[in-house]
């Protein structure tokens, strides 16, 4: 049921019905987590969430809350989302796997002063993005 009403909705939002749009809505609409406000509002909220828990790979930066609002107010990060971030549910794989997300997470990850490494970025990429088929275990069509 959870599935079709995931087509439904989008129907009913007028966007596409591709297999990865309805397969990502219903993952999100599984795990509980509603997306509000725009990709990047999305992805940036979910990033904070990751930041300010540490959870793996983001490390502990040592940073009050006004200095990381201040390193990422070009974002439009406020003190508010900050710590609402500090308080709500992280769920990996949340973010989708688009272009514009991983620029975002990118930059991000730059103005955090994060290192450069291939390997860091990738783990960072597993932890955050929505894999169009490389998490198939986490979408059954049975439910």
């Amino acid at each position: 049921m959870k599935y079709r009403q995931s087509g439904e909705y989008l129907k009913r939002l007028r966007q596409r019905l591709t297999v990865d749009a309805v397969n990502y809505k219903y993952l999100r609409a599984k795990l509980n987590v509603r997306k509000t406000g725009t990709d990047k509002a999305f992805c940036i909220r979910h990033m904070l969430r990751g930041i300010t828990q540490s959870i793996k790979p983001f490390k502990d930066l040592n940073m009050t809350y006004m200095a990381l609002v201040q390193t990422l107010r070009p974002f439009g990060v406020s003190l508010s989302a900050v710590k609402h971030a500090k308080t709500a549910r992280f769920t990996p794989n949340m973010i989708a796997d688009t272009t514009g997300n991983r620029v975002i997470i990118r930059t991000v990850l730059k103005a955090l002063n994060y290192p450069k490494d291939k390997t860091n970025y990738s783990n960072f990429l597993e932890l955050l993005l929505y894999k169009k088929i490389s998490n198939p275990e986490d979408v059954s069509y049975l439910d």
